[in-house]
């Protein structure tokens, strides 16, 4: 009966061990994702953004100088910069929009951040293809 009482306690502390580490993996990583985005208000209301954008399409040309300091290359931007002689050689990669890209080309691009500015008409549909879109 010892015998069999001690097997029962050594099983459910064993279970219980696995139990808890499958549990805290978990959280850990629903605090990793939650942890990826920052949060912020702006006059239409709460916005998430990634903290490390991989994919940013840039439709704000005079913001291309800043997000190179900063070490982040968009995936795409207007063709302004491409014009830019100050800008040759800095935009190996970057994918040329033209003047003024359609909804459905950004949207392509499947990007993570938009950075726009004048772009009030066109807010709404960026807003359906990315939800996490501030204006």
């Amino acid at each position: 009966m010892k015998k069999r009482t001690g097997f029962l306690l050594i099983s459910l502390s064993i279970l219980m061990i696995f139990t808890a580490a499958c549990g805290s993996t978990s959280n850990k990583q629903s605090a990793a994702k939650k942890d990826d985005m920052i949060t912020y208000q702006d006059a239409n209301g709460e916005v998430k953004l990634p903290k490390n954008p991989k994919r940013i399409v840039l439709l704000a040309e005079s913001y291309y100088g800043d997000l190179v300091t900063l070490g982040k290359t968009p995936v795409a931007t207007t063709s302004p910069i491409f014009k830019n002689p100050f800008y040759k050689g800095k935009t190996d990669g970057v994918k040329n929009l033209g003047r003024t890209p359609s909804v459905e080309k950004v949207a392509a691009l499947k990007p993570d951040m938009i950075i726009a500015w004048g772009e009030d008409e066109k807010f709404d549909q960026y807003k359906k293809n990315r939800p996490n879109c501030s204006g």
